[in-house]
């Protein structure tokens, strides 16, 4: 017990030296209200043989001047605001199977004979000492897009910062591989054969998760999916629900996904695409003042004639803050471009699994302001048994709450997680 206090304060002392990454966040945003104190619902004290919890409770006021100090420095460091945060990184290998009668020279790695191909995905462990936990299981995040890498997701770190954090860049983007169709053929001097579906597919990054979470050895773990992630997180869940070996009797309860968050996850990608065009034509219409942004019609693109109402749309609906926060430029500067956006989702609705009951406890966020609206996330309520699904809209906040608010956004997460460890 002596030596488990003693390492939890000492990462509280490491914690206390972290800057967040956010840049220029309006000053309305850094110092939020964080009078609310956690609650914990599911276990009682008396449940628990040493007092774990108390650790996730640090006082508002010290909270809050940590969070300050990490959002002031982050804005004027040159160096990694996650460079003092302990952290391996590593890579898993994936396959493709190739319909192409000619392949090679898409990956890193020569193709078998049998018309199959590997690609690397990186990713990185946060706190890897903790990601056996069994006090604070750890998180595994899932990015957005499609193919628009974690680097945004970073500051998960900083905002939940006792747990594991395990981040990976999806096949296509960041760090990991970028296979395309295009360079096969053209390589190969063959006809140009669009054979995306080969390397790209929601049912392939489900195998790569799954690959990813037996690799690691993780049996406990939170899953969190942001916009797109959180898709790939319900698909996942699905079909570990559906599948019988997932299920089988010499798997304990208390194993495999205990919770899951779906932020700003749309349940029908056609209907956001219509919520988001909605919301453009407001903005060109001059019915939303988007926080005093470029909505006054002086477009000036070269001839395209867009730069306002899209900078005008990312600070009412995507993303209020003054500037576009470090960590997104980021993650839009390493960005995809073979398997990305709605466009290479369109078709996908949300089904609902006749193994429902099997699904872990699911809470649902978006902003106030988020292009995914009401109508897009109102489908996930059939999805999930009405008893573990909750919903939380972040007052405020748009599509990337996260970077808007990180102490609300922390908050949030951690007290949710902690009542499914």
């Amino acid at each position: 017990i002596a030596f488990f206090c003693l390492s939890v304060c000492v990462l509280r002392r490491q914690d206390a030296l972290h800057v967040s990454g956010f840049s220029a966040l309006p000053s309305s945003l850094q110092h939020v209200d964080v009078s609310r104190k956690f609650r914990w619902t599911s276990h009682s004290a008396a449940s628990w043989p040493i007092p774990q919890r108390n650790y996730h409770r640090c006082d508002d006021d010290a909270r809050r001047r940590r969070t300050s100090s990490r959002l002031s420095l982050a804005s004027s460091s040159s160096t990694s605001p996650f460079a003092s945060v302990p952290c391996n990184d590593g890579t898993l290998i994936v396959q493709r199977a190739i319909a192409s009668e000619k392949n090679g020279g898409t990956g890193n790695r020569d193709d078998d004979d049998n018309g199959t191909q590997e690609f690397n995905i990186a990713y990185k462990i946060f706190r890897p000492m903790a990601l056996s936990s069994r006090q604070a299981a750890p998180v595994i995040v899932l990015h957005g897009g499609p193919s628009v890498p974690s680097n945004y997701l970073w500051p998960l770190v900083h905002a939940i910062p006792y747990r594991s954090i395990v981040v990976y860049d999806q096949l296509g983007c960041g760090e990991s591989d970028e296979p395309s169709s295009s360079s096969s053929s053209q390589e190969n001097g063959a006809q140009q054969h669009d054979n995306t579906n080969d390397y790209y597919s929601i049912n392939l990054a489900v195998q790569d998760l799954k690959a990813l979470i037996k690799k690691l050895g993780i049996r406990r773990y939170h899953l969190y999916g942001q916009s797109f992630g959180g898709i790939l997180a319900y698909e996942f869940l699905k079909r570990m629900a559906d599948d019988d070996d997932a299920n089988s009797d010499d798997i304990d309860d208390d194993e495999g996904c205990l919770s899951v968050v779906l932020s700003s996850t749309p349940s029908n990608v056609k209907v956001v695409e219509q919520e988001a065009q909605r919301l453009i034509d407001e903005l060109n219409m001059g019915g939303n003042d988007a926080d005093n942004s470029n909505s006054n019609g002086n477009n000036d693109d070269n001839g395209n004639g867009n730069v306002d109402i899209a900078e005008a749309f990312r600070r009412a609906h995507q993303c209020r803050t003054e500037e576009m926060p470090q960590p997104l430029a980021d993650a839009y500067a390493k960005a995809g471009t073979t398997w990305r956006g709605t466009a290479a989702i369109s078709d996908y609705v949300a089904e609902a699994t006749p193994n429902a009951a099997k699904l872990p406890s699911c809470m649902m966020m978006r902003g106030e302001h988020d292009f995914v609206t009401k109508l897009c996330t109102e489908d996930w309520k059939t999805m999930f048994p009405k008893r573990r699904l909750r919903e939380k809209v972040l007052k405020d906040c748009s599509h990337h709450g996260l970077l808007e608010n990180p102490l609300m956004y922390g908050d949030l997460l951690e007290s949710f997680f902690a009542e499914y460890d």
